[in-house]
């Protein structure tokens, strides 16, 4: 493995890491909502 394949390994774990958190900070203030209203809301549009 060279040290370039490396580098672009890591950066992918972290690209990863971070398009994940981002999925689920929005899936955890989804929640707070009532899922009910959002429900509709989501409908209406």
């Amino acid at each position: 493995m060279t040290k370039e394949m490396r580098q672009d390994l890591n950066k992918n774990r972290l690209m990863r890491r971070y398009v994940l958190g981002i999925f689920e900070f929005i899936y955890q203030t989804l929640g707070k909502f009532d899922q009910k209203c959002f429900a509709i809301n989501f409908r209406k549009v």
